[in-house]
């Protein structure tokens, strides 16, 4: 036989109120008898509990943990705007901390400015009272630093790489480190590497490179001042003659 099936009671709303109302009152009143301290105990032990298994699940599975963080970032904006206010009110200097105040790039350490721009300009060891940004004198055109790059054959005259090798054209180099003196007996060809290295050591690369150019295409310098005498006409003069380069 096929047992008959149970009709279930339609509950009234009047028993559904009746029935809450008497579930507030069982919980004021257990909170009464056990107070305060009994429930901040269970709520400890309860979060430590959830802490401890949180942990071992972001230790075993970190992929899921960023899907997650990422999920929930694009999902919950608005939260994320008031999670960052509320992080910011408490360090009102974390500007000034994790942001370079020249470029703006974020930066780990504590300092104010990041590496690059805590050793440009005048925070620099090298400056020299901005002689970079001086101008140079009427000579210095394209046309006469092709004519040195031809005289010396398109080599750098320090590690002798031709400029086939290179992705870019043979700096011109002033060897008396004078923007103004633009000449022949005063300019030699090097490569960008070369080129940076003779800002170090500057009375020594001045007298190699007069050393080399006197060598090599016969000019004179004086010895006490290391000045340039223009007077006399040497074998690489005659490209640089009535200025035809």
């Amino acid at each position: 036989m096929v047992k008959p099936k149970k009709r279930r009671r339609k509950k009234n709303k009047q028993t559904m109120v009746y029935n809450k109302e008497k579930k507030r009152e069982c919980n004021k009143r257990w909170y009464k008898n056990k107070g305060e301290k009994t429930i901040a105990k269970y709520q400890k032990e309860h979060k430590e509990k959830i802490s401890k298994y949180k942990k071992k699940w972001e230790e075993e599975n970190p992929e899921k943990v960023k899907k997650n963080h990422k999920k929930w970032r694009e999902v919950n904006p608005k939260k994320v705007k008031v999670s960052n206010k509320k992080w910011r009110g408490a360090n009102p200097n974390h500007k000034k901390r994790n942001f370079c105040l020249d470029c703006g790039i974020r930066i780990q350490n504590t300092s104010k400015r990041c590496l690059s721009c805590s050793k440009l300009g005048e925070r620099s060891f090298l400056w020299n009272g901005g002689i970079s940004k001086e101008p140079y004198d009427e000579n210095w055109a394209p046309s006469f630093r092709r004519a040195i790059r031809k005289r010396d054959n398109q080599i750098c005259q320090m590690c002798r790489k031709h400029r086939e090798k290179m992705n870019r054209a043979l700096c011109v180099h002033h060897c008396n480190y004078d923007k103004k003196l633009s000449i022949p007996q005063n300019c030699i060809s090097l490569c960008i590497n070369c080129h940076a290295l003779t800002n170090f050591n500057r009375e020594h690369y001045t007298k190699f490179f007069q050393s080399m150019l006197s060598d090599m295409y016969g000019y004179k310098y004086e010895d006490e001042d290391e000045d340039i005498i223009l007077e006399i006409q040497t074998k690489g003069d005659t490209m640089f003659k009535n200025k035809n380069y």
